[in-house]
Order: C-alpha cells, then sequence, then structure tokens
C-alpha cells in the first residue's frame, strides 16, 4: 500500500471469534469496542564503562509478551461462560405451584427474608391471626419502589422501625409461583485460562474484506466483567496472551 493511499491511514473496528480446544467451533464475542495489543517487550542492556560513567552500549529485545486485551459491550448466552471465567450448567427452572405450606421466618427489624422463589405473587403476610400490610409492616424486594403484592425477587423486607411485625415473632408468607421460570446456570471461576485459538479481523469502511486478520494461539481469561453502573453500559475485558508467533494478512489496498 502507498503513503499516498487515504487506506494507509487506518480507523478500525474488530471482530473476535474464539475456538477452545476439544471444541468444535468458534464464539463470537460481539460488539467489540476496544481492541489493544501490548507487546511488553523483555530487554537486556549492555553498558560501557569509561573514567567512572557508564553509558548505553548496546540494548536488545530478547522476547515479547504479546497480549490482547479486548473489550466488548454485548452478554451473549454463548461467550458468557469466558466472562465468568466458568462453565455452562443445565438450566436452572423454577417450579410453578403454590405455596400452600407457608413459607415461614422469625422476624428481625430492618433485615429481609428470601423466599427462594421469583416472580411469586403474595397472598396474605401473617403473625398468626393477623393479616399484616403492605408497605406499613413490610415491604416487597425494595422499600424505595411502589410497592406491590407481586415480589419479583421473592424478597421480604421488615422495616426499621416495627409497625405490625415485632421481633422475633412467627410470620407466615401465603404466595402462589408462576408458571415455570428458566435461568441460564453458570459456575463462576472455574476455569481461569482457557487455551485456544483466535481470530481477529479489523475492518475499515472500504466495503471489502477485512483490513487486517490475526491468527493465534492464545490463553484467554478476563480482566473485568463491567461496572454494575445505571450510568453507562457495561463492558467486559477479555485478555489473550499470544503463544508463539501469530499469523498477520492485511489487504493491498
Amino acid at each position: 500500500m502507498e503513503f499516498t493511499s487515504l487506506a494507509s491511514v487506518e480507523r478500525l473496528t474488530a471482530l473476535g471469534f474464539f475456538k477452545e480446544d476439544g471444541a468444535g467451533s468458534y464464539i463470537p464475542f460481539g460488539n467489540i469496542t476496544m481492541a489493544k495489543l501490548d507487546l511488553s517487550p523483555k530487554s537486556v542492556s549492555i553498558p560501557l564503562y569509561k573514567r567512572g560513567k557508564g553509558t548505553l552500549f548496546r540494548r536488545d529485545n530478547y522476547m515479547v509478551e504479546p497480549v490482547w486485551s479486548i473489550t466488548t459491550d454485548q452478554f451473549a448466552a454463548s461467550v458468557a461462560k469466558l466472562f465468568l471465567l466458568g462453565t455452562k450448567n443445565a438450566d436452572d427452572t423454577q417450579a410453578s405451584g403454590s405455596g400452600g405450606s407457608p413459607f415461614s421466618f422469625t422476624a428481625r427489624r430492618g433485615e429481609a427474608f428470601l423466599i427462594g422463589k421469583r416472580g411469586v405473587t403474595i397472598a396474605s403476610v401473617k403473625v398468626a391471626a393477623s393479616t399484616k400490610t403492605l408497605g406499613t409492616d413490610f415491604f416487597v424486594d425494595d422499600p424505595n419502589i411502589p410497592q406491590s403484592l407481586v415480589s419479583l425477587n421473592g424478597v421480604i423486607i421488615l422495616p426499621q422501625t416495627p409497625a405490625g411485625i415485632q421481633d422475633n415473632d412467627t410470620v407466615d408468607v401465603i404466595y402462589t409461583a408462576p408458571t415455570a421460570l428458566t435461568r441460564e446456570n453458570y459456575s463462576a471461576f472455574t476455569t481461569l485460562n482457557r487455551s485456544g485459538d483466535l481470530v481477529l479481523y479489523f475492518e475499515d469502511e472500504s466495503g471489502t474484506d477485512a483490513r487486517e486478520i490475526w491468527t493465534m494461539r492464545v490463553q484467554l481469561t478476563a480482566k473485568s466483567i463491567g461496572d454494575f453502573d445505571p450510568t453507562k453500559f457495561r463492558e467486559v475485558v477479555m485478555e489473550a496472551s499470544i503463544f508463539g508467533n501469530p499469523a498477520v494478512t492485511t489487504r493491498p489496498n
């Protein structure tokens, strides 16, 4: 490519695909917001000493420790196990039905009690035969939001200052659970490092094939699973340490 070509000044986006050893296909990373390569060169210096002073005579790089840092903001199911450094288990399915045998707990002011089911509809909250009032005697899920007897997370919270429920009261919660709810289930931090093949495509706006393609053996891990911050979109940072010499191809124009 000539210096006079506009394509010689690069502004590229990235696509990434990882195939773990033993797998038959690649996992796409989704929307990559940043990919950068830190070479981390290691060097040795030879000084030249003369008349009580030293100057640099030679300095050689003898190796590099190249690591790709890849940031993505999409949390698709196929890539979640990579972010969580874990394994995918069988889905967690909540059984439907009613809580005919009540969920019972011993009251403590200002504390929370987990029913153990999600998306439940609370029929009643009682101490002995006395029915208690939502928003006064107890809260559902979060005291800071408008209250409803439909509990998305199955949580009962008691106020800091007791009203109709006193410390050490036995509280019975009658509820119904919805039809079966299914959630993906992972065991996090069980696989801290994954060896495999990584292919990165760097694309420009030309509408042709990728400007640059990197194919390499790597060890993949996650550096950060992102901030749970409502003022910004969550991003994950993965790191891929390169083994050996990657193959790099570039489009000539």
